[in-house]
């Protein structure tokens, strides 16, 4: 026999007696006596418990297994995407194209990024997906915008020559040197 969920207006989430619980059933299926506490149904997969006052997570979430609920993150989709290509390239290669042309290697590129570098080369091999934020966060660090990170609309394509000059690199650390010293360089540039 299910027990009845009260239908009051749920609190705040976040006040100090509230619980936020993602859950797998549906709550209007709760079943057992009516139990120490008040639950409101949010949205389709979370749940608020209130008034819980004193107990611990696990008593918590003992109340919920009790009750039929299941805890933790949602299952893993059994579907898999392709790759996206743009011009016959992944996003992870163009990431890379962008680093490269930048004359960043994948360190620079994480430190500037707030990752470690093993993330970098995830995204490179198109083992991880690429979520708007962390293009956000890309297109920063590489000082481009997300559009032609991503080459939306055709925009400016990446001088293909300039690749493996490593130039944008080069320049940062000519601008580094002491004023003498860069006019010194400049000038066995120019006459080569």
């Amino acid at each position: 026999m299910s027990a009845a969920i009260p239908t009051r207006h749920p609190p705040d989430i976040g006040s100090a007696n509230t619980t936020t619980i993602t859950t797998r059933k549906d709550p209007t299926k709760a079943c057992g006596t009516s139990p120490p506490h008040h639950i409101h149904e949010v949205n389709n997969n979370t749940l608020i418990l209130e008034e819980l006052g004193d107990l611990s997570d696990s008593e918590k979430t003992g109340h919920l297994k009790n009750r039929g609920y299941t805890m933790g993150m949602p299952r893993r989709s059994g579907l898999t995407l392709r790759l996206l290509q743009l011009d016959n390239e992944t996003i992870g290669q163009r990431l890379a194209r962008w680093r490269k042309e930048r004359g960043c290697t994948q360190a620079e590129a994480s430190e500037k990024i707030g990752i470690i570098q093993a993330l970098i080369s995830d995204y490179k091999r198109d083992k991880v997906c690429l979520h708007a934020g962390m293009a956000i966060r890309f297109a920063q660090a590489l000082e481009v915008t997300t559009d032609e990170l991503l080459d939306v609309n055709g925009a400016k394509k990446v001088s293909e020559g300039l690749t493996g000059l490593r130039l944008p690199r080069r320049t940062r650390k000519i601008e580094e040197l002491p004023p003498s010293q860069q006019k010194t360089l400049l000038k066995t540039m120019d006459t080569l």
